[in-house]
């Protein structure tokens, strides 16, 4: 069995910058991934409940995600991470639909 580790955490990013800016969407992206694989299965447990905002002390392991969550999440993730730092809005998720659909598309 495979050893279990942390894949993300909130304090991560706030230890990064003390900029009040960047720590609110530090927040705000987790809580858009995390609900994103939630809503679409990707996760074996609840990290966020409906309407409750994320905490500095949340983490996400990699035994929280399924296997085809943690598959996304490799592949899409920086992606996606990366698309808001050139400027696309934090709640657009279509990088994850692609590379999810590419992924169910060729499971067996």
């Amino acid at each position: 069995m495979e050893k279990d580790f942390q894949v993300s955490s909130l304090i991560g990013f706030f230890n990064a910058s003390k900029n009040l800016n960047y720590r609110k969407r530090a927040l705000e992206r987790f809580s858009i991934w995390v609900r994103y694989f939630q809503q679409n299965g990707l996760l074996s447990r609840t990290i966020l409940e409906d309407n409750q905002e994320p905490n500095w002390e949340m983490k996400v392991m990699r035994s929280d995600f399924t296997d085809e969550g943690f598959e996304l999440y490799k592949q899409a993730s920086l992606k996606w991470s990366g698309g808001h730092d050139r400027g696309k809005p934090i709640s657009d998720t279509k990088i994850f639909d692609k590379y999810l659909k590419k992924i169910r598309d060729t499971a067996p």
